[in-house]
């Protein structure tokens, strides 16, 4: 099985990242990388700093969201946003 997520995007209103994977499983795989990728990274606790959501959005569509709550969270999608750590994209970005 693969865990690798169909689109990635940045939330333009909120600072916000959003993922779609094609089964329940690869979100929740994806969802324990993000919040120990964000953690390792930057620091950044889940619950004080992100919450990271998955739900049902279809058939076969889930989708992961991680809204960034604290002055650390939206530097660390700052930085994401404007290609200052790739590596943290990688590691979200899942194998491939």
């Amino acid at each position: 099985m693969t865990y690798i997520m169909t689109r990635i995007a940045l939330g333009n209103e909120k600072p916000t990242l959003y993922a779609t994977y094609p089964s329940e499983i690869a979100g929740h795989y994806a969802r324990r990388r993000w919040a120990q990728t964000l953690y390792r990274e930057f620091l950044l606790d889940e619950d004080q700093d992100f919450i990271l959501t998955l739900v049902q959005t279809g058939s076969d569509v889930w989708q992961l969201s991680c809204k960034m709550l604290s002055a650390c969270g939206r530097y660390a999608y700052w930085r994401i946003d404007n290609n200052q750590a790739p590596e943290v994209w990688e590691f979200m970005r899942g194998p491939s």
